[in-house]
């Protein structure tokens, strides 16, 4: 869908045919994403229309990212892809040991990215080479946080998780902080501190520069959705179907706002109001500092 931001209209709608859990990625004007039935799309912004696509060999659940020129996404048959942004032509396909549903970091045309194979991959965004790896735990579908010089990244284990700080130069490890539950999130970064969500229903504050943790926040759902920070708030949104709102550096509840629906999705800000969607069918716009509201069902 192609909705108005200030009221929630819609503007046009694209048929996929199926489920999507790609989240859509704007470059230059044409909307890019992945779905369920196999497919990478490129739909113009502005209208709606096909630009064009790709029948993968696989579902893409990863949310395609840009480097000069080239589209990389991720794929359930063990790929990281590259494509040409503007016409669709396969450039590359590099080879992983499981499916990539992480989406990929972009930074000085090298892509960062997890698998299912338990690895974070470096490789080089315009060629499709590898350039390092490094073992993180069993699976990996947290998408990295590139932040200062430094790959913030969970990973998810057989009895929980952990938050990693990664040199991205050589896959060096700085520190890693171990959860209660898997982390499938992408952390956020914000003055000195690193937010995450996991399984276990829990929002974590932790010291950028030693993994130490400063609070902890319980929910009453599993934390899938990845943590935004603005003016000194963290927004997250859990499977209780509840968009939290939370001090940045104390963890307290400054409000909620409860959706009919669990809330999978990151929330977005622009314009002063806050965007996510939600399982009940409706995308949400809340003034953040009113608590009012504004939806449409789609």
């Amino acid at each position: 869908y192609g909705l108005s931001d200030m009221k929630g209209y819609k503007l046009w709608q694209y048929k996929a045919g199926g489920k999507i859990a790609s989240g859509p990625t704007v470059i230059d004007g044409i909307v890019y994403i992945g779905t369920d039935t196999k497919y990478l799309y490129a739909i113009d912004a502005a209208t709606g229309m096909m630009r064009w696509s790709w029948q993968a060999p696989d579902k893409i659940h990863s949310s395609p990212a840009a480097a000069r020129g080239v589209v990389v996404f991720g794929c359930d048959d063990n790929y990281l892809y590259g494509f040409e942004l503007r016409t669709g032509q396969r450039r590359w396909a590099f080879s992983t040991g499981g499916d990539v549903d992480s989406t990929p970091a972009i930074e000085k045309d090298i892509a960062y990215v997890g698998s299912a194979d338990g690895h974070l991959y470096s490789v080089f965004a315009l060629t499709g080479v590898q350039n390092w790896k490094v073992r993180l735990g069993d699976i990996v579908t947290s998408s990295p946080n590139f932040v200062n010089k430094v790959l913030y990244v969970g990973a998810s284990l057989k009895d929980g998780g952990k938050v990693f700080a990664i040199n991205p130069d050589n896959g060096d490890i700085h520190w890693f902080f171990r959860t209660a539950g898997w982390v499938t999130g992408k952390p956020a970064v914000e003055n000195g501190a690193v937010f995450v969500g996991d399984h276990s229903n829990a929002i974590y504050c932790l010291y950028g520069d030693n993994g130490q943790q400063r609070w902890r926040f319980q929910t009453q759902g599993i934390i899938e959705s990845s943590p935004i920070v603005d003016q000194g708030v963290v927004y997250v949104g859990s499977y209780d179907s509840t968009l939290y709102a939370l001090d940045a550096l104390t963890g307290e509840l400054k409000w909620s706002f409860k959706s009919k629906g669990s809330i999978h999705s990151t929330p977005a800000l622009a314009h002063d109001y806050m965007y996510f969607g939600s399982w009940d069918k409706y995308m949400y716009a809340v003034k953040p500092h009113t608590w009012r509201r504004e939806s449409d069902e789609l």
